[in-house]
């Protein structure tokens, strides 16, 4: 499983497959895929999945705070391989941006 991501509520994720040989070192020559990976995520209310349509790639844009998993299987020569991603959000921090005054007559 990856490292774990953590984000903020407006922010975005970039996705790509790395291809790992049996030492866990990204492969020399990149692997093809029998048939177009398949992304799928566990919670849609917390980020938007967006997958490319060769399925190399994909991106999840925050929406709420929460917790989900992006999982990836993708197979070549006929082997099933997967991975998982645990994706955490948080609220978005308030930053101040100006002030104001208040008036109270008495």
């Amino acid at each position: 499983m990856a490292a774990a991501v953590t984000m903020v509520v407006g922010h975005a994720d970039n996705m790509s497959i790395v291809y790992l040989d049996q030492h866990g070192n990204p492969m020399l020559v990149t692997p093809v895929p029998d048939s177009p990976p398949t992304w799928t995520q566990t919670d849609s209310t917390v980020a938007t999945l967006t997958v490319a349509a060769d399925g190399l790639t994909a991106s999840e844009q925050a929406v709420a705070a929460g917790s989900d998993v992006v999982s990836l299987t993708v197979v070549v020569g006929g082997v099933t391989f997967s991975a998982s991603l645990p994706v955490t959000v948080t609220a978005e921090p308030q930053v101040l941006t100006s002030v104001d005054i208040v008036s109270n007559v008495v």
